[in-house]
Order: structure tokens, then C-alpha cells, then sequence
């Protein structure tokens, strides 16, 4: 499963498709990238999109503290 290290704190994305506008799809408080499982695969067909599970959602990192 693909994460990216900030440094801070190391968060997962899902990549689908390629080519066209890339297109960033950001969830809502308390979502996860899960919330885009359905859009995800309508907007691949044409361009690259990337999901992200924000810091301490999903199954990103969730550091000890504030």
C-alpha cells in the first residue's frame, strides 16, 4: 500500500488512472479515502486521481499527542 513521508507523520493515498488533469480528492471530517470508492474509477476512465487519508484518518499515521 503506497504512503508518502511528510517527516511529521506518513500518509496513505490510492492512485488510479493517468494522463488528462490530475484531480487531488480530498474526504470529509471524519472520512476516509474509502469515501471516494465509488467516484474514484468514473473519474480514472480519463485522468490520474490520487486519494488521500488525511493526517489521523484512515489508515494514515496517527502520532501520540496534539
Amino acid at each position: 500500500m503506497p504512503y508518502a513521508d511528510t517527516g511529521a507523520v506518513s500518509l496513505f493515498f490510492e492512485e488510479a488512472g493517468s494522463g488528462g488533469t490530475p484531480v487531488l480528492l480530498l474526504h470529509e471530517l471524519g472520512g476516509s479515502s474509502e469515501s471516494w470508492r465509488a467516484v474514484a474509477p468514473l473519474l480514472a476512465a480519463d485522468r490520474r486521481v490520487v486519494a488521500v487519508d488525511l493526517r489521523c484518518a484512515g489508515r494514515s499515521e496517527k502520532p501520540p499527542g496534539g
